[in-house]
């Protein structure tokens, strides 16, 4: 999965809105994107909808969020400013619900937005990217399968539609939501975030419309609608923790083995440093033939913690008599949710803690999976990965980093 390149959702003004993020925080996440993944996809609606973005894409890191390391995606639009006018113009006419708060967003802008537009547009002239099939189709059908009776990653809407109706006393009602939500994604002649809020609105359910999470899960499945095979959505496991269980481009692993690796120092500039200076350092790091050693050693091993995990995930599976692909789906990433401290430490040969955090349900009927976990990642992957990492090419790339993050604060 790591040849695929990453649709940056924490672009989007809703996602940095539900997950919280400041400007910190999304600048730590591009960078690993941009060391790990092959190239980053940008919907340019979201520079001109989040200031975060605008920011980062015109300002802190035009060189970065840029060919041949960035691409945009434009639908069926020739280009990224008729992309826009179209938009805007859309949105102008009123033909879905909110769209006035959209279309204020761009508006900020005045005429500053076109000159942009067109200034990405020469940027970006041979490296705009077009799917064959739309977003619209591919969302109404996530939702439908969300909808559906089918196991699927995460928190599906339709056992949030139950949960809610049992919360509040209503379980009859359920079905009859769930159809009425079908019926709408089946026949609606628009589709998106806006309609289905408007829908339930109309439907009387501001229960529903005010969780978070449910929220939360809609903003997923839109997210997954804007790419193809050739693309992986960053940033899942934040709005719906049981999601992905181990994302090939998970920062928070990331950064973590940056700095077990290289040390504190090189891991905060890379993170955190906005200088000029350590931006070069980065372009540097995409061309260095160490820096691509020491990536594929990282994607082996998160690889290997993976298939460890899974491996135990089906051992849990037959005890509990569950299929194994439902274990997966649902057991597997809580597993990873409630251990990703610990697991990270263990699979950096630093010891393993004791979880402490799982329900006594689930400890007892889990046994020690987590001990078991933790015993076959140090003796696998780990010394390894450690191994490896002593090699010469790793040695020298740590040299390397720390003489440019020495002429970086010498600047």
């Amino acid at each position: 999965m790591t040849d695929r390149g990453i649709f940056v959702a924490e672009f989007d003004d809703d996602y940095q809105r539900v997950a919280g993020l400041d400007s910190d925080a999304l600048r730590r996440r591009v960078r690993c994107y941009f060391l790990l993944a092959p190239t980053l996809l940008i919907h340019p609606a979201y520079v001109w909808q989040a200031p975060l973005t605008h920011a980062l894409v015109n300002n802190e890191a035009p060189d970065l969020l840029a060919p041949p390391y960035a691409k945009v995606v434009l639908g069926d639009s020739p280009n990224l400013s008729e992309y826009m006018n179209q938009r805007m113009a859309k949105l102008s006419s009123g033909r879905s619900h909110g769209s006035t708060a959209e279309l204020r967003q761009y508006q900020r802008w005045g005429s500053d937005l076109a000159a942009q537009a067109a200034e990405l547009d020469a940027k970006f002239a041979d490296d705009a990217v077009s799917f064959t099939t739309s977003r619209d189709a591919m969302f109404r059908r996530l939702l439908l399968r969300d909808l559906s009776g089918s196991a699927v990653a995460g928190e599906s809407l339709r056992e949030q539609i139950l949960q809610h109706c049992l919360t509040y006393q209503q379980p009859n009602a359920a079905s009859k939501v769930i159809r009425a939500l079908r019926g709408f994604v089946s026949g609606a002649p628009l589709v998106s975030l806006d309609s289905i809020v408007g829908f339930l609105h109309r439907k009387d359910l501001p229960g529903l419309i005010g969780n978070g999470r449910f929220y939360s899960r809609l903003l997923v499945l839109y997210y997954r609608a804007n790419v193809d095979g050739n693309y992986v959505v960053a940033g899942l496991p934040t709005l719906d923790p049981d999601d992905p269980t181990i994302h090939p481009y998970d920062p928070q692993l990331f950064w973590r083995v940056v700095e077990h690796v290289f040390g504190s120092t090189v891991e905060n500039t890379l993170a955190d440093n906005t200088s000029p200076s350590v931006q070069n350092l980065f372009l540097k790091l995409k061309a260095d033939p160490d820096w691509h050693s020491f990536t594929a050693d990282y994607s082996n091993l998160r690889e290997n913690m993976d298939r460890t995990l899974k491996a135990e995930t089906d051992k849990v599976a037959e005890e509990l008599e569950l299929r194994s692909g439902y274990a997966r789906l649902k057991l597997l990433p809580r597993v990873w949710r409630k251990q990703k401290r610990e697991l990270i430490t263990s699979i950096l040969g630093l010891g393993f803690a004791a979880p402490a955090t799982l329900e006594p349900g689930f400890l007892a009927i889990g046994g020690g999976i987590t001990a078991v976990i933790g015993v076959a990642l140090t003796l696998r992957p780990v010394r390894r990965f450690r191994d490896e990492y002593e090699q010469h090419y790793l040695t020298q790339l740590k040299k390397s980093l720390r003489r440019g993050i020495r002429l970086a604060a010498a600047k």
